[in-house]
């Protein structure tokens, strides 16, 4: 975790307990008002997160590997993990697959579109969670999927040091209903790794 990162998370614990302490001692302006930063907080960051959330799906829909690129951290624990494969980890080895994955000529695949939906989110400091239903299109098809989203809050140095969106940390799609997609898409995987 980086500086920034545990200033965050050291600030929600500290409103968190500085509102359970005055709840406690029935100061219930003070209360208040701390619940009011806290809901805040949670619901910039929880926009940010849906925000960014959507554009790994347009990324993926679109097979866009600039912006794909974007909502990836960089970095060298980031892990995206597809069903049926082995978790690739790292920045480099996460865009290098979907670089590869996007310029097949599969046309299943390149013609896939995935969109999100019920989703929920969930917002704990520096580190958020979507978990989304998937729909699936494909020529001839439309199924569903489930997946969760795993996002971290980073400092855009940048940009004045603002918290930036959020960007993606780990995916790991939990549970495909397709078949038919899941083979293409587990071996367009399997040649994308061993370009």
């Amino acid at each position: 975790m980086q500086p920034d990162e545990q200033m965050v998370e050291r600030l929600v614990e500290k409103l968190e307990t500085t509102l359970e302490a005055s709840v406690q001692q029935e100061q219930y302006k003070d209360a208040s008002e701390i619940r009011d930063e806290l809901s805040r907080m949670h619901m910039d960051d929880a926009s940010a997160v849906i925000q960014t959330n959507s554009e790994f799906y347009r990324a993926f829909s679109t097979k866009d590997i600039e912006l794909m690129g974007k909502v990836w951290r960089n970095n060298q624990h980031v892990q995206c993990i597809h069903p049926g494969a082995k978790p690739l980890v790292g920045y480099e080895s996460i865009v290098d697959m979907w670089k590869s994955m996007f310029q097949a000529r599969d046309q299943v695949f390149r013609s896939l579109d995935i969109s999100p939906s019920d989703i929920k989110v969930s917002v704990r400091g520096t580190t958020a969670f979507v978990m989304c239903t998937e729909q699936v299109s494909a020529p001839g098809t439309q199924r569903k999927m489930f997946a969760t989203n795993i996002f971290r809050k980073v400092v855009n140095r940048l940009c004045s040091g603002l918290p930036a969106f959020p960007t993606l940390m780990a995916l790991a799609c939990s549970f495909w209903l397709i078949p038919e997609v899941f083979l293409h898409i587990k071996s367009l995987l399997e040649s994308a790794r061993r370009v």
